[in-house]
């Protein structure tokens, strides 16, 4: 049986049947209270999390040996290892780099909240990275090894301080998986798209959506924060429902 996690303005589980969220499995405005949301999401730390009554979550890129994650199960299970696809709005605050670069890092992973991006994961990845003059975008997979500094692929696209990134991420087959950029929250215009096609098939077993910062040694008097929303997610397929 299916499972189908709170989505939308109500936390509810239905086992078999219709998926009131349809056509996503799984969807999130954070426009619910803060009960509801917690439900929902499991995090670690307090720098990234659902945040009610501001249709966003907060997150944390700041380099520092506290793991600030945040993460969902949208099926309730282990997703396709070579079909799925998701969306979400994101968009740095404030980036203030440090001494090091730092990062925050979102997507597909076989672990949940409690393990940070140093710990080796299974894992298919976006990330912003800020360092002196700089404000990248990357996408990447990990298979076993630490996601908190993957840069496979760069972006020519740059996040702006302030400003909405739409991303969008699929997993087109078992070894490839691409990151697209969107100018809005309809998606009908593309930015730009990266597509890795090194994916090891060995990166199995992914069933959390989870945003997190790169849990390392301090970066000195880093500052890099931002907020988030208007999650989606679907199992199984490589095109987004109409």
């Amino acid at each position: 049986m299916q499972s189908y996690m709170g989505l939308g303005n109500s936390l509810q589980t239905v086992q078999g049947g219709s998926n009131p969220y349809a056509p996503w499995d799984f969807s999130d405005d954070f426009t619910d209270s803060q009960g509801i949301l917690d439900a929902r999401w499991t995090t670690a730390g307090t720098q990234t999390a659902p945040q009610a009554g501001t249709d966003n979550f907060k997150w944390s890129g700041n380099r520092e040996t506290t793991n600030h994650a945040m993460s969902a199960s949208p099926t309730g299970g282990v997703v396709s290892d070579t079909a799925w696809l998701y969306r979400v709005r994101m968009n740095a605050t404030e980036s203030v780099p440090g001494t090091y670069s730092s990062y925050t890092v979102w997507g597909m992973s076989a672990s949940d909240a409690s393990v940070g991006a140093t710990t080796a994961q299974d894992m298919i990845l976006t990330n912003f990275r800020t360092r002196p003059a700089n404000k990248f975008i990357h996408t990447g997979s990990t298979d076993g090894v630490a996601a908190s500094s993957i840069e496979t692929l760069r972006f020519a696209t740059a996040y702006a301080n302030g400003s909405d990134v739409f991303i969008e991420q699929i997993r087109t087959t078992a070894t490839q998986q691409t990151s697209a950029i969107y100018t809005s929250s309809t998606y009908a215009t593309l930015t730009e798209m990266e597509t890795q096609s090194t994916v090891a098939s060995t990166t199995q077993n992914l069933r959390y959506l989870k945003f997190m910062n790169m849990n390392a040694a301090s970066a000195g008097a880093d500052e890099f924060t931002g907020v988030g929303g208007d999650v989606f997610f679907i199992d199984g397929v490589t095109e987004a429902p109409v």
